[in-house]
């Protein structure tokens, strides 16, 4: 059975680490908060992490379409870095539409703060994909119109045009193939894919949806909705992050509403007078930041949420062929 606080611990980070980062160890984002980082430094970072501990290691895992190699960071507190039936795999996916950084941000500085403190689980196997759609993340600029910053960010898009997040099943894009491989040898018992509001404005940091209880199996769907979901969203209330569906629920339904509602936000929010930013630690690990307006606090439309999955094995039986870690 899944342990809960395979998921948890990410929740209860202690916020004195931040403090504890010099300036040469901050992240883009630290620095600006309207900056995210580039393809490179992305990498870089994640570099000299594995350099520096041990207890992490940069693995490539396949091709990508723009020809670049599609990367995991694995971290473990006994330095062994293969999936274990002993021990929960979680995997971690950002960038899969890089416009929506949030996750490759915070896992940078997530990753940073767990190995300066040495506060990785023993439980625990954690995989990071620092970016999956490398291609788009490459092809930097301004194309989502809704989206309050950052001042550049990568296409959703990859080389070839693919949304990402629709090939799982088809799995046309090399990127995809190499997840599957990199899937079956982790084959982690949760999954998040870190996404970002595209413009939705509504005044919640963290949202989060899970897998529909029917596309699992009933053991894993009545431990997943009875167990583990109200004991997160116990535990997100508890620390100031109450539970809220994540937007794109709302899209598909009333897609025609949340243009009309999004568009004139960002052109009231575009022309409100002097707003401060004000950045929270836990707002720094998984989200971007808040703008207090003239009365009420009105939360940034670029916000983190992610999936938590149990995915069936089934839909990763294309590729067989192992990673070697």
């Amino acid at each position: 059975m899944i342990k809960l606080y395979a998921l948890f611990f990410l929740i209860a980070l202690p916020t004195a680490m931040y403090a504890q980062a010099k300036v040469g160890d901050l992240t883009p984002y630290e620095r600006n908060t309207n900056q995210t980082a580039t393809y490179a430094q992305i990498i870089s970072w994640y570099q000299q992490l594995d350099k520096q501990y041990e207890q992490a290691k940069l693995v490539e895992v396949g091709k990508t379409d723009i020809g670049k190699p599609l990367h995991v960071f694995l971290l473990a507190a006994d330095k062994q870095f293969t999936a274990r039936p002993d021990r929960v795999t979680l995997l971690i996916n950002n960038g899969i539409h890089p416009g929506e950084p949030e996750g490759i941000d915070a896992c940078m500085m997530m990753a940073r703060d767990l190995l300066k403190a040495n506060k990785l689980p023993k439980n625990v196997l954690l995989a990071i994909v620092p970016v999956y759609n490398i291609d788009g993340a490459l092809n930097r600029g301004v194309s989502r119109v809704n989206q309050n910053g950052p001042e550049a960010y990568g296409f959703r898009g990859n080389a070839r045009n693919l949304n990402l997040n629709r090939d799982f099943i088809k799995a046309e894009a090399e990127n995809t193939k190499s997840f599957q491989t990199m899937y079956q040898s982790l084959k982690p018992q949760v999954f998040i894919d870190n996404h970002t509001s595209d413009g939705a404005d509504y005044q919640h940091v963290l949202t989060y949806f899970a897998t529909q209880k029917d596309k699992l199996h009933a053991a894993v769907s009545g431990y997943m909705k009875q167990t583990f979901q109200p004991e997160l969203d116990k535990r997100l209330t508890a620390q100031g992050f109450p539970r809220l569906p994540t937007s794109i629920v709302f899209r598909r339904r009333l897609k025609v509403v949340y243009w009309a509602i999004t568009i004139p936000l960002a052109i009231r929010r575009a022309m409100r007078p002097s707003s401060t930013v004000l950045v929270s630690p836990w707002r720094r690990i998984c989200g971007r930041t808040i703008l207090r307006g003239s009365k009420r606090p009105m939360h940034s439309m670029r916000l983190c949420c992610g999936y938590v999955s149990a995915m069936p094995e089934r839909f990763w039986r294309i590729s067989k062929k192992p990673m070697r870690l």
